[in-house]
């Protein structure tokens, strides 16, 4: 039962999010497909890129106004800027950090140079000097 009570929520959860809906019965019933099918017999998809760059994590509200009687709209009524290191919760961070750890791939590529050499010093010593070049133009100012 609390797996089938998580499913639901999931579900719940996700329809919200993306203005979706769902249908709940216990039988299978023609009714809710009839409305699926008439609701996505024809509509558009509007896309949007928000010129405000600010990586804040703050949410923002979204509002679509259409002039023509008998259009119904469904849309999410806002989202969640990016965050930026510094606007992110320690939670966030921390998610982060674990993500980028086990990632084979990293989320920045930056040209660097290594160099190691030896030197002998005693039978079982050695000194090893380790030198990595960044060059200048890699480091965002």
């Amino acid at each position: 039962m609390n797996s089938n009570f998580a499913s639901q929520e999931v579900m719940a959860t996700l329809s919200s999010d993306t203005a979706a809906r769902r249908f709940l019965t216990r039988t299978i019933s023609r009714r809710p497909l009839r409305r699926l099918q008439r609701d996505t017999s024809a509509y558009y998809a509007i896309g949007f890129h928000s010129a405000n760059q600010a990586r804040d994590g703050k949410y923002r509200k979204l509002s679509i106004k259409i002039n023509r009687p008998g259009i119904k709209l469904e849309y999410r009524p806002g989202y969640y800027a990016p965050a930026d290191f510094k606007h992110s919760g320690k939670e966030d961070r921390e998610r982060e950090l674990d993500e980028q750890l086990s990632s084979d791939l990293p989320a920045t590529d930056m040209a660097m140079y290594l160099d190691a050499s030896y030197f002998r010093m005693d039978e079982n010593r050695f000194y090893v000097p380790v030198s990595i070049i960044v060059p200048g133009s890699q480091i965002p100012l």
